[in-house]
Parts: C-alpha cells; structure tokens; sequence
C-alpha cells in the first residue's frame, strides 16, 4: 500500500482542470480514486468512465427539457419526483388509478363537466378544472395508514399492528439528504449512531446494538456469521441515494426474522422497476443527483434510471461518493479539556522512520477520507398480473476506510498506530423472488426468494515505529432461502407462515509484510484458517385476528435450529489451544402476543409482549483478537444463545386532525448476554502477545441485564404547509450481579429532535435542532464497550445543534436543495464515537428526474 504523508490516508483522486464546466462537474463527482487495488484498476476505470457518461447524459437530457408527452398526466411525490402508483383520479363518474409508472391517461377526463380530484393515502389531496401534464403531491405530515413489509414480510398497514414503526419514506430521505444511511438513521430521533471512523456508523436501537440488531436489506438478512457485538459499521456499504423507504421495526423481531433481532429491525428497500401502465408502450425514466458538502469535502453522484414495457422492467442505480479528511467544529469545547476531539499530531514516514508531526489545523480529522461506488440492478419480469419475477443484483465497493479512532490513539507521546484501516469492502449480492398473488386453498399470496452473498472485509494494521504491517483478510459467502404465505382464511383473520435457513461460510488468511525489507511471513489469522460454518433453518407462523375495528390481536411464534462449527487445526500459530475444531447445535423458540385498541377514534393503545433471541456466532465462539491494548480475546467454545423478553405500551392520540401525540415505554430483561470475561491461556491470565503483555479475555455467558426505557412524539400541524413536531428518548440500562447493578453498555444518553417545516407548492424550508444529554463518567460500562478513551475523562459532554435546509422546485423536472448544518459549529460526539461529528456544513444538491 501507498505511505501516507501528514496523517491523512491518501486516497484523494487529483483532478486536471477543464474548459468544460460540465465536464468538470461530472470528472469531479464520478473521479476514479487513486489507490484502488492495482488488479481492479483497468475495470474500475472503464465502470467510473462508464457511469461518468451515463450521469452526463441523464442531466444533458433533462436540461434539454424532455419530458411527459401531453397524452397522460404523471403524478409525483413533491420531494424525490419519483412516480407515484395507485393514486385515485375521480371526477363525477369517472374514476381511474395511475399504474406503476404514476400515469393516468388525460382523454378520460375531457369532457365530464366536474372538478378533478386526485388523492393517495398519505397524501394531500388536489382538485383541478383540467388535468396539467404533471402533479406534484405532497405527504400528508400525519400519515398513519403507511404500508409497511418489515411486521410480517407482507403488506399492512402500521395502524393494524402492535409493535411500533417508524417509515422513513423516499419523500423523506430526499429531505434528509444524508450523505450516508448512518447519517440519515440519526436523523430519524430515535436511533443514535456511533461512528469508529468516517466511513462507519454502528445503529443502536434500544440499548442493542451491533450484532443484536437485525439489517435487512430488500428482504435478505444483512447479519452475517462475523456480525461482532461491539460496535458495526456494515450499514455504511448501504447506498442512501438507491433507497425508497427505511422502516424501523422497535423492539423483538425474532418471529419473524430469527436471531439478532434483539433491539429491533432495519429494513431498507430500494427502488424497483417500474411497469407501464399501457400495453405496447416503451417508458423511459429516471432521476439523478449531484450533492457537495463541505465539512466532509464531499462530492456525490447519483442516477437511477429504468427502461419498461407493461411485462419487463429494468431499474439501475449507480451513486459514486468521494469524502475527504473531515472538518469537525471549533466551539463548545469543556474548559477543562480544551484539546478534546482535536488532532494534534499526524503521522508521517522521514527518512525510512515513522515521525509525529504537529496538524496545520487540529479541527481536520487527518486520515478519514475514503470513495465509495455503489451499483444496483433489477430486473422484473411479470407475465399476468399475479405472478411476478425479480432479480436483485447489487455491489458494493470502497477505497481503503481509515479506522480514525486507533490511528488519533497516542501513546508515550507518540501516535499508537503508524496505519490502520480497512481494505477496500466489497459486498455483493444477488437475489431471486418469485410473488404470486392467486387465492388458493393454502394461501392467497406466496413469495420465494432465494440469494447468495459475498463480502470480503480486510483489516491493516502497523505499531508506530514498527517494520511489520499486519493483513488479516475475511471472505464470507452466505446463501438464503426463505418461502413465505399468506392467508386470510375468514373475514378479518390473516394467517402469515413460512420457512427460511441460511448458510454461512467463513474463510480467513492473514499475513505480515516487512516494509524495509519486502519480506512477507505468515501472521495470526482473526477467525481460523481452516475454516468456519453457521447454518440455521427456522419455521414461523403469524396470526391477526381482527375482532372489530376497534380491536385487533396479533400473534406469533417462530422455532430456529443452528449449527455452528469451526475448525481451527494450525490456524493461529501463536497459540496452542487444546482443541482442533468446535462444534457446537443450538434451538431456540421464541414468540409474540400483542393487540391494537381504539378506544375511540382519537386514541389508540398497542400493549405487546415478546421474546428474542441471538444464536453465537463465528465471531463469539473462534476469534483471536487484541480488542484494545493490553486485552487479548480467545476462544470459548462453550457459549450459549442470547435471550430477551420484552413487555411494552405504546399509545397515539390525535386531536382535531392537526395534532398527533406518540408515546411508548418499555422494559426489557436479557439472560445469558455474551460480554468480555478474565479468563486463562494455559493456566496464565496474561500472556506476550504482538509485542506486549496483554491480559487474556474470552467471550462468556456471564450477565444478566434490564433496559428500560420510553420515547415521546407530537407533531402539530399549526396550519396548512407549517407543522411543529418533536420526539425525545431515554434508556437506561444496568447489568445484575449478585452485589449490585452495574452500568450496562450501548446505553445512549437522553437524545431527541424538534423540527418546524414548511411545506407548499414547489418550496419546502426546514428548522431543526438535534440535541444529546451527556453521559458522564458513572453511567459509563466497565467492559470498554463504551469507548471512554474517545471521551473525556469525565465522559461525553452533551450537545446541541442548530440547522436549517430548503429546496425548491425549479422546473418541473429539476430541484435545488441546499442546507447550513450545525450552524454554530459546535463540536460534539456522539455517545461511544471515536471521531468527532461535522462542524459547520454548507450543502448543495441539485436534483433531476426524466
């Protein structure tokens, strides 16, 4: 790998100026990063020269002002501009619905002497004399009868289930306009994120995290067998601009989902093709972005764009991102720690030897900038109505991410690490569905999917001072099945049930490289050499009873069965442990009983009850690893599931139709919770390892715990277009023992959110604050979860931010969006991060769509 200079990881592309100023937009965004590995250049170059042309032409081709032909009028949502189905254009007699594509044809409506009236749950309606070639629909700001996927792997409605769920809709990630899917999860206020690196974000729901929350991705299952239970950054191969809805299952998922769905559910869904509305017609659509940021040095690009006929569609995504080093706030600092969060020293190599240098600038986090390129294909084939086939393909590429929070570690005075980061991270899946939507004496709908991944995760690490650079490579493949139906057997009675297994197969390598030398030896592989497999199948069945409309009752209940085997033969040359392979079967019920009630028409009470699970995994039972300095984790290969039982109420109430309260409480108790326990190597408790006496730990099944918590909402429409809303959380966590109640860790502080939007016509404009309590240093966890050593002594300091974004609808085809984030340039972190957050944030997006 290149040296780096100054501290900062070299993987800037430079950029030659150009004449041409569309050109060099496109250059800049769609820039070919310079430290690729050397065997994927020729490829990578003809890709990025590839989506630089296809960006190109799907901005030339919306400015030449190609449009919707005046035969049909398109319906759109207001902020992303993407088609909108199953919107009803009535007017006397006449009432059509616009197909996939968001059309509806204008003829229809000539000559029946009404007003026209279109509308779409969730949204507001519109009346028009005559149809225009194009409608803009706004959501309506307290929605709640969204259609949801994530309760039951099938469409209903929030309003119909126990659990709460929270949707964040494409109308609202393209208001968002997050850089990353980390970043745009903060901004739902009910999810905090913990960041290791820039290119990180690790979600905690609940007080779970890592590993003990569930990521879903377009009905696959994310959590893989080396999913680690500290803090995950995996989202982060996750594409933002592809996305057209999160939705946050809160609380016990496992009925449904199986193991790690402790804290609760991600569910990210990407677009789909989109079908024509009209036998014999060809549609072509698409949208298309360009955004810059500048406390990351951010320059994104993004299309989207989809060929379709009525039967076969196809839909691409392509999003090319570049962050450099980032920029983090100057104000707000403790007194007492006036150089919190600063980076005071960089590295650099002079004259063959790693040196500490002063940073020009201690507000420039040095060494965090990285690219990203993600691709997404979909195919849809749907040859009648009732039977539809999909094939998902997606890739996920990155330069090398530096791991800020080891590479800012000093120790003797002297950075700890002269390199640390992670090798470019690949993720690549493909999925197959098969949907049918006939009734038959089993089911009325039915759904197949199948799919396969790979991810390939690469960890460089070298000592300050130290010749020897340490690669320790990760392979994953893992393959999936699941078949789920549903029925409804009698008016007001769903029965939902399937089955599902997945295969896990993990393969590590590792090797030293002498950079004086050139000499490379082999090295301690993370998990072992030889080998590692998890498998699991599972079967489930949901029932909703609906008794009356003003009481429904959901219940579930799910068996899972797992394998777990790894095989460690010679794999760690370092250690002689007294066994060669670790088998290990577990099962696990688990279940859910939970009603909806509605007292009146305001109010409506959801009590739920249910239980999870976490299956041990590759990463629990086999991994070598010095988690920080001085601890080395080894083997158990006695570990047992994870277990939860989760009691909660949750409640709405809304008042007049221009106010809505959201409130819910609960309580958890887990049992058997994996943590970091002393153990012994060979009858020592320590032992010299990489250099250093380092005390051994081993993952064990040693603490019960509680969390407890309630979240609080109210979103007021003060009047048509403006509305006041704001959402607050508190958690709070405690290990037992035997004496006394311990701090647990991941618990977040008390966070929150208030927002006032306006919302009319083409012009949207937004205030927001975002706050965090502080943690201080008694509610911090002993296991070093928490990661004390990235806050103050004293602990995480509390913050707040002041922030403001508008956008506004230039033509019918194209928006300007543009926003000021953290306008007092504070400088905060949030709960257990290793880097700081941005300063002062000026962003500018151009949107498009065709």
């Amino acid at each position: 790998m290149p040296q780096t200079s100054g501290g900062s990881h070299n993987n800037q592309p430079s950029h030659q100026d150009s004449p041409d100023g569309s050109a060099f937009l496109f250059s800049t965004i769609i820039s070919i990063p310079s430290d690729f590995r050397t065997c994927k250049d020729v490829c990578w170059m003809r890709l990025l020269q590839v989506c630089r042309v296809v960006v190109a032409a799907a901005f030339l081709f919306l400015f030449s002002g190609a449009g919707l032909q005046a035969q049909s009028t398109k319906i759109l949502d207001e902020a992303t501009q993407m088609p909108l189905p199953n919107v009803v254009v009535s007017s006397g007699a006449i009432t059509l619905q616009s197909g996939e594509d968001g059309t509806v044809q204008k003829s229809a409506f000539n000559s029946t002497g009404h007003n026209i009236t279109v509308s779409r749950i969730g949204y507001q309606a519109q009346t028009f004399k005559k149809l225009p070639d194009v409608i803009f629909l706004l959501p309506m700001p307290m929605a709640l009868d969204s259609v949801i996927i994530s309760g039951s792997k099938f469409r209903e409605t929030v309003k119909d289930i126990a659990q709460p769920v929270q949707i964040i809709s494409a109308q609202r990630l393209a208001e968002i306009n997050a850089p990353t899917v980390a970043e745009a999860l903060a901004a739902t206020a009910n999810v905090t994120v913990q960041k290791s690196q820039l290119g990180g974000g690790s979600p905690v729901m609940r007080g779970f995290e890592a590993n003990k929350i569930l990521l879903v991705m377009d009905g696959v299952r994310m959590n893989n067998a080396i999913y680690r239970g500290g803090h995950l950054q995996n989202v982060i191969t996750l594409d933002a601009g592809s996305l057209s809805r999160i939705e946050a299952l809160y609380g016990p998922g496992a009925v449904v989902y199986g193991s790690d769905a402790l804290g609760g559910v991600l569910h990210f869904h990407t677009r789909n093709p989109i079908l024509s509305s009209t036998p014999g017609e060809i549609k072509v659509f698409g949208d298309a972005f360009a955004r810059h940021s500048t406390a990351y040095t951010e320059f994104t690009g993004h299309t989207g764009f989809g060929i379709s006929g009525a039967k076969l569609g196809s839909y691409t995504s392509i999003t090319a991102s570049k962050f450099g080093d980032l920029r983090v706030g100057n104000n707000n600092r403790p007194a007492d720690y006036p150089n919190f969060g600063k980076r005071l020293l960089n590295q650099d190599r002079i004259n063959g030897a790693d040196s500490s240098v002063p940073n020009p600038d201690p507000n420039i986090q040095a060494g965090s900038g990285y690219s990203q390129l993600d691709l997404i294909q979909k195919f849809l084939f749907s040859p009648t109505k009732t039977i539809r086939h999909s094939l998902n393909l997606q890739m996920s590429t990155s330069t090398d991410v530096p791991r800020f929070d080891r590479l800012s570690e000093i120790r003797n005075g002297n950075l700890r690490f002269a390199e640390w980061y992670y090798g470019p991270q690949n993720r690549y899946m493909a999925s197959y569905s098969l949907e049918f939507s006939r009734s038959r004496k089993l089911y009325d709908a039915a759904r197949l999917q199948i799919s396969g991944q790979h991810i390939d995760e690469t960890r460089v690490s070298r000592q300050f001072g130290r010749d020897h650079r340490v690669t320790q490579d990760e392979n994953v493949n893992v393959g999936q099945l699941t078949i789920d139906f549903e029925k409804e057997y009698k008016p007001g009675r769903e029965l939902r049930y399937g089955l599902d297994g997945q295969m896990n197969f993990v393969q590590s390598s590792a090797s030293s490289f002498n950079i004086m030398t050139g000499e490379t030896a082999s090295a301690d592989t993370r998990y072992p050499l030889d080998g590692s497999q998890m498998h699991f199948g599972a079967i489930y069945v949901l029932h909703n009873w609906e008794f009356s409309k003003q009481f429904i009752l959901n219940a579930g209940a799910r068996y899972t069965a797992t394998t777990l085997h790894a095989d460690f033969g010679d794999s760690n040359s370092s250690f002689n442990f007294p066994f060669q392979n670790a088998e290990q079967t577990f099962s696990a019920p688990s279940g859910n009983l939970g009603a909806v009630w509605k007292p009146s028409k305001s109010i409506t009470l959801r009590p739920n009850i249910g239980t999870a699970f976490r299956a041990p995994n590759v990463d629990d039972l086999s991994k070598v690893f010095e988690s920080t300095g001085g601890i080395l984790v080894i083997p158990n290969t006695e570990i047992q599931p994870e277990y939860s039982t989760t009691a909660e109420l949750s409640g709405t109430f809304t008042l007049a139709d221009h106010l809505l309260i959201s409130a819910s409480g609960f309580y958890t108790r887990a049992t058997n919770l994996l943590t970091l326990q002393p153990d012994k190597y060979e009858g020592q408790d320590s032992i010299f390892y990489n250099n250093s006496q380092s005390r051994v730990f081993s993952t064990q099944n040693s603490a019960d715990a509680y969390i407890a918590g309630g979240n609080a909402s109210a979103e007021w429409q003060l009047r048509k277009g403006l509305t006041l809303s704001s959402t607050i959380n508190y958690t709070v966590g405690k290990q037992l023992t035997d004496s006394t109640k311990l701090p647990l860790d991941h618990i977040a502080p008390l966070f929150g959110r208030t927002n006032l939007e306006y919302k009319t016509g083409k012009w949207m404009a937004e205030a927001w604050a975002a706050y965090n309590a502080p943690k201080k240093l008694a509610d911090y966890s002993s296991s070093g979860e928490d990661n004390l050593q990235y806050a103050t002594p004293d602990g995480m300091p509390g913050w707040f931010t002041l922030n403001l974004r508008g956008s506004c609808r230039v033509t019918d085809n194209l928006r300007l969006q543009a926003a000021i984030e953290n306008i007092l340039d504070q400088h905060y972190r949030t709960f257990a991060s290793g880097i700081s957050a941005p300063g002062r944030n000026l962003i500018i997006t151009l949107r498009a769509r065709f």
